[in-house]
């Protein structure tokens, strides 16, 4: 295949050595970001060492261009040619043909300094030599590199000998200038790399040997550089200049060796760029401008947008297809080029309820209460499995099924899917360039593609502040498209006038009525024929989607919501509004919660991947940082996207649901997951999503006290595991899993949680407080003193795992976080002293965490942990997290038995179970297992060459229990905030877990408890710089690495602490 104009059989220590012609073994570069052509120059010991090269703008081979040829860093022991790919692109778009060459190095190849240097001057005698087949100039070849590469580059022009053995050496390497970037070119005792090079240092070293031959010279370096240092910079300079060569030499405050990287400083990566640029200009070799700081920045952002993006359309729901949301309805859009198909669902539409079945009653078991002492004393005789018994019969939830039932759970229901537009556009599947995103920095899909010459695009997102979806499909020449609507609920009327699109209908078992609407707007015509909505030779289409139903979160009846005029207002004020002026009130609403917080660990490295080979190559060990910080910033995105003032709260799958039978009902499970789906809308800045929460435990209040009344014979409110939007806060209707009083006092924590990150007084006082105090109220009638003086939860279980028990440690502990954050906010509204007083009295009273027989925290008051127990519920490490009961400063005796009970566990677990461990080991203060559970979490499942394990994360990001349920993502989303920032003491504790993989970073916007806003980077695994705003004013705790600084706070202000 390749052909050799010399071939030179050397028999000695240089091996086989060979150079080549241009021609039959060039290889044309095909990815995207990579070269233009990539040449080999020369074999040696079987190696092929290349030249990678970037062209300007329509260059051509008769053209007679400058060049320069690049030598990457690695101290001649590592590197390779792409680490000067964003030089090389740069230099080339501004008019030279630019050359990043590889040479061998002692990791890969096993050679010497020397044989870096022979390969560098083979390097650009070859391209002189070739010069005119690459349309380049031959008496216009420059050089440069960085670091060891600089010196390379430097020896081009001062270091006589060091040549290949056979080599023309009539051919000159000397470069018509030199671009340095921090180079090595000091080889003596003071410099870099004396003890490899000593016996011929002085002939080695570009420093020790400048001559008034030396050609003009730029060396940008950081003034901290320890490995060629700013002094030896200097009289590097002058003896230049005393040579008569001019010599450039420009320092960059406070940066360090290798600071012109991307990854290492990306101003100054962009800056030293642009300070070659405007030396290249002085000597003539390139005209114009250089690009500005401000332009690179901003391409920058464009290029690392964060995106998921596929280039294919979707063939799953719940792992391919991807979502948006505007708070109110979820949408999943697949992306399919002849048919489009948009799924959607309503936060409100639901099956079961009361009008599902004449006797639904919540699941109410009136006088169950009656058999409680019959239970407990069954327990306090040690007959467990007749207490089981005597519990699983008259302490149940109450379910009525009949034939209508569309949930398995029969009048309990179900969340529903309201149905799919399928949109069908009039084209064959001869597709190229298919690109499927969504775009979570605009909270936009887009899909594109090509046919032919006509170019297709589609836009989808949905608008909080107008209540709508909106997709708009465009195309470069007129199309044809049909749109209509499947949907698995009864039809009362479809109808279509004025380009208006309506359905309304209901769901099958409880009539609950709803509406769903489209307004189309298009430069083609429109005209409705057998249910479907054509429009015929159209460059574009906009759909503005609607949808509404008679739900009323108002107990006990749940309806009374006027629909159908609630659509007609909102479509009433699409009047006069372009698509541009929606998608601008879309996006500026979408970014004010958005942009406030950045999240860095590195820039986008390497090849542009679709989202689901990048998940692929992360578990298989790639170290990718920029996938972290998009599965980070997914999470907020999917919280703003479904969780907004006004609307209902998240469910298991947030607002996404294709089912009118989906797992676990797609409902509100109060005994892990409601609670972590929200465990991150304060620590990452968004407490207006909280509220939907908030408004809903609320309105769980009134059927709670029904609750605790009838199954309890308690004061206050309760709810149990599995809980609907009509009133359902009773026990299951199966035990174990069903019987979990704790679910008040632990959704109760969040109200709370949200006084502490806001410090918003008045909520406190009108809204938190009351239902904090209504929730404590339960447990100080239902604990029960037992025979050591404890006040215990019985009959209790943990959650999903075990038998009864005459007190499950988690019981305990959501009791005693409850009565604490009671007495907190008695002291901060100064009211309820009385209240106060009691609850001390109990808390004070209630069973404490117990180490067992192995050193485990006991999940029971009984010593019964199994060791070799793998189950995916850790319920009884609640007080370490999300409660604070158990810390390592406070507790350090607990914190280690809470560290023997996650190791017996493990590192296994379903999607939430996993990123409740990253929580557990940041609270641990032990970052890399807890960066450990992280990368766990984000295995791919359902696709690809996936793992052995059975959880994870769909292609889509979505995380998989499975099936799909979104707690995953924001458990894991708030894990890695804890690993950042932690509070819960009462003292800021900054990068408390940090793990060595995150090496730096920076995170702007996150939040604390005490009102405080926090900003830090982050390099070598050390805080460099630290930023606070308080919002209020008063001390403020700091703690880092052990060190405590406190610093008085004014309200408004950002002060800026080093420690």
């Amino acid at each position: 295949m390749k052909t050799y104009y010399q071939l030179l059989l050397l028999i000695c220590v240089f091996g086989l050595f060979s150079f080549h012609q241009p021609k039959d073994v060039e290889e044309s570069a095909t990815k995207s970001g990579a070269p233009d052509k990539v040449v080999i120059y020369k074999t040696i010991d079987n190696i092929d060492l290349k030249l990678h090269f970037f062209y300007p703008p329509n260059h051509k081979v008769t053209d007679k261009t400058a060049a320069l040829l690049f030598f990457h860093g690695g101290g001649w022991n590592g590197g390779a040619p792409s680490q000067l790919y964003a030089q090389s692109a740069y230099l080339a778009s501004r008019g030279l043909v630019v050359v990043s060459a590889q040479y061998r190095v002692n990791k890969a190849n096993g050679t010497t300094p020397q044989e870096c240097v022979k390969d560098g001057k083979s390097a650009m005698r070859w391209l002189r030599t070739h010069a005119q087949n690459y349309g380049i100039n031959a008496n216009k070849i420059l050089a440069g590199g960085g670091s060891a590469g600089g010196h390379i580059a430097a020896a081009l022009a001062t270091v006589k000998g060091f040549n290949e053995v056979g080599e023309d050496t009539t051919v000159s390497c000397m470069p018509e200038a030199l671009v340095l970037f921090n180079p090595a070119i000091h080889n003596g005792k003071e410099g870099y790399g004396y003890t490899r090079v000593q016996e011929y240092w002085e002939s080695f070293s570009p420093y020790h040997n400048i001559d008034k031959t030396t050609p003009p010279t730029v060396i940008l370096l950081g003034t901290e550089d320890r490995v060629f240092k700013p002094s030896l910079a200097k009289e590097f300079k002058k003896n230049m200049e005393e040579n008569g060569v001019r010599c450039d030499l420009i320092l960059y405050k406070d940066q360090e060796h290798a600071f012109f990287n991307k990854d290492m400083n990306l101003e100054m990566h962009y800056q030293t760029m642009i300070d070659a640029d405007k030396f290249l200009i002085s000597l003539g070799y390139l005209k114009g401008e250089p690009r500005t700081l401000t332009s690179f920045l901003a391409e920058h952002k464009e290029e690392n947008a964060l995106r998921l993006w596929y280039d294919q359309p979707a063939k799953d729901w719940q792992s391919e297809a991807l979502p948006i949301g505007n708070g109110y309805m979820g949408a999943m859009f697949f992306g399919g080029t002849n048919k489009e198909q948009i799924q959607f669902s309503e936060g409100t539409l639901w099956s079961g309820g009361p009008g599902s079945n004449d006797n639904y009653n919540f699941g109410v078991r009136k006088d169950a209460w009656k058999h409680l002492e019959a239970v407990r004393k069954l327990l306090d005789e040690e007959k467990f499995n007749e207490a089981h018994a005597l519990a699983q019969k008259e302490l149940t939830g109450v379910l009525h099924k009949n034939e209508n039932d569309l949930s398995s759970f029969g009048d309990y229901g179900a969340q529903q899917t309201m149905g799919d537009l399928m949109i069908t556009v009039d084209h064959a599947e001869e597709v190229e360039h298919y690109k499927r995103v969504l775009d979570i920095e605009k909270a936009e899909g887009y899909i594109t593609y090509n046919i032919g010459d006509n170019q297709y695009k589609r836009t989808y997102f949905g608008d909080y502040p107008s209540k709508l979806m909106v997709y708009k499909l465009e195309s470069d020449l007129p199309e044809n498209y049909s749109i209509s609507f499947q949907t698995p609920h009864q039809k009362n009327k479809e109808t279509f006038k004025k380009n208006l699109y309506s359905f309304q209908g209901e769901v099958k078992d409880n009539g609950m009525q709803f509406e769903t609407c489209l307004k189309i707007e298009s430069d083609g015509k429109t005209k409705f024929v057998d249910n479907k909505v054509i429009i015929e030779n159209a460059t574009y289409v906009v759909a503005y989607h609607v949808a509404s139903t008679e739900y009323l979160n108002k107990f006990p009846t749940y309806k009374g919501n006027d629909f159908i005029t609630e659509n007609k207002h909102l479509l009433h004020r699409l009047k006069g509004k372009s698509f541009e002026e929606i998608q601008k009130e879309h996006r500026l609403d979408y970014q004010n919660l958005f942009e406030r917080v950045d999240f860095d660990l590195g820039y986008k490295q390497g090849e542009d991947l679709p989202t689901d080979q990048r998940l692929l190559a992360y578990s298989k060990g790639n170290n990718d940082y920029w996938l972290e910080q998009l599965y980070f910033q997914y999470s907020r995105y999917l919280m703003i996207s479904s969780s907004r003032p006004g609307t209902m709260p998240m469910h298991l799958q947030g607002k996404w649901n294709d089912s009118t039978n989906p797992a676990w009902a797609c409902d509100y499970h109060m005994n892990i997951n409601q609670q972590m789906l929200y465990w991150p809308a304060e620590v990452v800045n968004l407490s207006e999503c909280e509220e939907p929460l908030n408004d809903y435990i609320e309105s769980l209040v009134e059927p709670g006290k029904i609750t605790a009344k009838e199954f309890f014979n308690a004061r206050g409110w309760t709810v149990s595991t599995m809980n609907n939007p009509f009133g359902y806060t009773s026990s299951g209707w199966g035990f174990p899993w069903g019987f979990f009083p704790g679910g008040a006092g632990w959704i109760s924590q969040h109200l709370w949680e949200h006084y502490e990150f806001t410090q918003d007084e008045a909520f406190l006082k009108n809204q938190a407080y009351p239902i904090m105090k209504e929730a404590a109220l339960f447990w100080v009638d239902y604990l029960t003193e037992n025979e050591n003086g404890l006040l215990v939860s019985t009959p209790s279980y943990s959650p999903e795992h075990g038998g009864i028990s005459k007190g499950a440690s988690m019981d305990h502990q959501i009791a005693w976080d409850l009565m604490s954050n009671c007495i907190a906010a008695c002291e901060v509204l100064e009211i309820d002293a009385d209240f106060k007083k009691e609850i001390t009295a109990v808390r004070n009273k209630i069973a404490p965490p117990t180490i067992g027989s192995w050193g485990q925290l006991q999940e029971w008051m009984e010593d019964v942990d199994d060791p070799n127990n793998k189950h995916r519920h850790v319920s009884h490490l609640y007080a370490l997290h999300p409660g604070k009961q158990i810390s390592l400063e406070k507790t350090p005796e607990w914190a280690e038995a809470t560290r023997v009970s996650l190791n017996a566990r493990g590192d296994d677990g379903t999607g939430w179970s996993l990123a409740w461990k990253v929580n557990f080991w940041s609270r641990l203060k032990d970052g890399d297992r807890a960066y450990q559970l992280y990368r766990r979490l984000l295995q791919p499942i359902g696709f690809g060459d996936e793992s052995t394990h059975a959880s994870g994360t769909y292609a889509n990001l979505f995380c998989g229990h499975p099936p799909f349920q979104l707690d995953g993502n924001m458990g894991g989303a708030a894990g890695m905030a804890e690993m950042l920032l932690q509070s819960q003491t009462g003292t800021l504790e900054i990068l408390p877990a940090l793990p060595q993989a995150w090496k730096k970073g920076n995170v702007k916007g996150l939040k604390a408890r005490g009102g405080y806003t926090v900003d830090m980077s982050w390099k070598n695994g050390k805080l460099k710089t630290l930023h606070i705003t308080a919002v209020k004013n008063g001390p403020c705790t700091l703690l880092y690495k052990g060190k405590k600084q406190v610093k008085e706070m004014v309200a408004g202000e950002t002060l800026e602490v080093k420690f």
